[in-house]
């Protein structure tokens, strides 16, 4: 009964080890689990064969008793292996008692049948079949025992003892009901001796010693593993806890109602909770889902099979600002139908996101800009003889006539389509420009006139400009071009009248104001806000009002391009746009321009221009757009100058080489077919070295994509100009020269 307790002990705690180990280490303890149990329940039974009185004299055939042994060993190796899996319900443990009580009855009677006395064994039928049932029902119960106590905690030992009570009870029953079975007759036979021993009392407590060492080894064997085990566990445990708490990607766990079950450190951080604690009080419905839907809508998805999260979501943090989230994660089930609770890894892609959108747009402007650019010097060269020989005849006629009031029309849109041309390159321009240090609130002192009269009567400016604002480095055209698009757009929105109100102030954006500035990353700014009482925007609106050519406004009445090319400038300066708007409460743009430390410098003297410019000097005049070389050759002309044309570069040097005389000045336009502008210029110094060089372009970006580069320091004339625009700077380059004809 020793024994069997004992053997019943070992099997229950070998499975726990076989259970935990694996790989090659699972297959050890198989093996050497399988051979303990074995020679225990063997030992059991042939210490109670032992303790059986025969009437003759009994000697045992020793390999078959090996053969009983084996037959013991691989009844247990099958309890162990079936005990260990995965999963084991009421049909897998019969499934796996048929073998285990075979095997175990089969040791049995092997290990009868290696007794070798004068005598005839003879059993009964019913007593065997009845050890069998025994020994296949008490597998059973031992296969659910181990089952349920492999996992190794230290409640699970007493019942293991008092398991192991129950199941050695349970194996003697099943020994002496086979052996009750046999009944030996004396016989005048003689036994065989061939292989046989004879065991004695002291070779009883040997095997029975041996056993039980063997066991006890086992037993503690695996106490020791299990050791070593806890030990790897709690390491490992640590190592999981500390990976988790040192994540850069939030992890969190909840329950299918919303309630958070843990969240580690990384997450804390990302919703700006003060600890964990307080955030596990939060609901995830209420507190972190900006819509409460995209949260229904994952349940619903995954109540109905799907175990895997993938998606993004619009979250809010404790102060109310949104943030876009990457949702990934695992639903875990209790049951094929019912959800226990979720585990998600979440990764704040806000800011990729805000990047990304910015791409798109750049994208998109670039695609504008690259249109622009291709139209942009053929159709200012159509825009300069339009506004030039309007310009003209303006100067013939009574401005009140008929026809007076018509061409003003004329100028008018001609002057819309410069603006709209100007918009559109706007969008493509890259190249680099004149950026100096600013101060913002004296681009808004001159604008101030311009503003008030763009407003009208209806609408009041207010201006509230901080008296120790930073500096910016930027060009003072292009912060004029935001400001007067974002008043324009003001005024559209305020058609019944209202007020525009203009703030400047510096702003540092840190991770304790950061809410207060959404969308805009840490740094020190200089914020220009234009507020206006009209209209509003809603979401849908305001999810596309940078979008080149997006427009609210009737067909003929807006271009779509102010607020884009708003955002591409400050962009382009290293700034941000934000936008705060609600249908009836009006529109606030911010604008956020990085702050310098330097000073900006004096601003120069203003000059003051009488009329146009006069003089006699020879102008050379190399245009291939011959509408535009006869306005031009006009200019000219009328000012008092001598005009000498040209179509092309090579007729230019032509004309050069022939004239007699001073060439003053060669007006020409940098982009020319087979030799541009900068190359002309510098062969014809090599004739006239006194020459002065005035460039005309109708997009100066194309400028450096003449195939020679030019001179530093150059004057070029954007198109379209005016008379005046061209005279003065004529008259500029020429006093330069110290060859100065000039005639008021």
């Amino acid at each position: 009964f020793l024994m069997a307790v004992s053997a019943s002990y070992a099997a229950l705690d070998l499975s726990g080890r076989v259970t935990a180990a694996r790989s090659s280490a699972r297959a050890a303890w198989l093996a050497g689990g399988a051979a303990a149990m074995g020679l225990g329940i063997w030992s059991m039974h042939f210490t109670g064969m032992l303790a059986f009185h025969l009437p003759v004299a009994a000697r045992y055939h020793w390999p078959t008793v090996l053969v009983s042994l084996l037959a013991a060993a691989v009844a247990s190796a099958v309890a162990l292996y079936v005990a260990s899996r995965e999963k084991m319900g009421p049909l897998q443990a019969l499934a796996g008692s048929v073998p285990m009580g075979a095997g175990i009855a089969s040791m049995h009677y092997i290990g009868m049948a290696a007794m070798s006395l004068a005598a005839v064994t003879q059993f009964d039928r019913l007593l065997v079949g009845l050890s069998i049932v025994l020994a296949i029902v008490f597998s059973f119960a031992a296969l659910l025992l181990a089952f349920d106590l492999r996992e190794e905690t230290r409640e699970t030992t007493p019942r293991k003892i008092g398991s192991a009570i129950v199941l050695g009870i349970a194996i003697c029953a099943m020994h002496y009901t086979a052996m009750a079975a046999a009944s030996f007759r004396p016989a005048a036979v003689s036994a065989g001796l061939s292989r046989t021993v004879s065991i004695s009392a002291l070779g009883t407590a040997g095997i029975a010693t041996v056993t039980l060492t063997v066991l006890g080894l086992a037993v503690l064997a695996s106490s020791i593993d299990r050791q070593h085990y806890a030990q790897a566990l709690t390491q490992l445990e640590g190592d999981y806890r500390l990976l988790i708490e040192r994540a850069p990607y939030g992890i969190l766990r909840s329950t299918p109602d919303g309630r958070l079950l843990m969240v580690n450190p990384a997450l804390v951080r990302m919703l700006g909770y003060p600890c964990e604690a307080e955030l596990l009080k939060a609901d995830l419905n209420r507190d972190l889902y900006v819509r409460r839907a995209d949260r229904e809508r994952i349940i619903a998805r995954h109540s109905e099979g799907d175990q895997t999260i993938d998606t993004e979501l619009e979250w809010k943090r404790k102060d109310g600002r949104q943030i876009r989230v990457r949702a990934h994660g695992r639903v875990i089930r209790d049951k094929p139908d019912a959800v226990n609770y979720f585990e998600v890894i979440v990764e704040d892609i806000t800011e990729r996101k805000r990047l990304e959108d910015q791409a798109r747009r750049a994208q998109k402007m670039e695609a504008i800009g690259q249109f622009a650019e291709g139209i942009a010097h053929d159709f200012n060269n159509l825009l300069q003889v339009i506004l030039g020989q309007s310009q003209l005849v303006a100067k013939q006629i009574d401005p009140n006539s008929g026809s007076g009031v018509r061409l003003q029309h004329v100028l008018t849109a001609a002057e819309r389509a410069k603006w709209l041309t100007t918009q559109l390159l706007l969008f493509g321009r890259q190249d680099a420009v004149e950026v100096q240090v600013i101060d913002p609130n004296a681009v808004l002192a001159e604008l101030r006139t311009m503003l008030e009269r763009l407003m009208g009567e209806d609408i009041v400016l207010v201006t509230e400009l901080s008296p120790d604002l930073w500096r910016v480095r930027s060009e003072r055209e292009r912060i004029q071009q935001v400001i007067m698009n974002l008043a324009a757009n003001a005024r559209d929105a305020m058609p019944g009248g209202g007020t525009l109100k203009i703030v400047t102030e510096n702003a540092e954006v840190n991770e304790a104001t950061a809410a207060q500035h959404p969308g805009v990353p840490p740094g020190r700014y200089v914020v220009v806000t234009v507020g206006d009482s009209g209209t509003g925007m809603d979401a849908a609106t305001r999810a596309h009002i940078f979008e080149p050519f997006f427009t609210t406004k009737e067909p003929g009445k807006g271009t779509g391009l102010g607020l884009a090319v708003v955002q591409n400038i400050v962009a382009q300066q290293g700034g941000y746009v934000t936008l705060q708007s609600e249908p009836g409460h009006g529109s606030t743009f911010r604008i956020y321009l990085p702050a310098v430390e330097e000073a900006a410098p004096a601003p120069a003297a203003e000059r003051i221009e009488r009329g146009s410019p006069r003089g006699s000097e020879t102008v050379l005049l190399v245009e291939d757009s011959q509408s535009v070389r006869l306005l031009i050759r006009d200019y000219l002309e009328s000012s008092g100058y001598t005009v000498l044309e040209a179509t092309d570069s090579e007729q230019a040097v032509e004309l050069a080489r022939k004239h007699q005389g001073p060439l003053h000045l060669v007006l020409t336009d940098v982009v020319m077919p087979r030799i541009g502008g900068p190359e002309l210029a510098r062969r014809l110094r090599t004739i006239h070295p006194e020459t002065g060089v005035l460039y005309m372009s109708g997009y100066v970006a194309r400028a450096p994509a003449a195939e020679e580069k030019m001179e530093e320091s150059v004057s070029i004339l954007q198109k379209p100009f005016t008379a005046e625009d061209l005279l003065w700077n004529v008259r500029r380059i020429l006093d330069k020269g110290g060859t100065s004809n000039q005639v008021q």
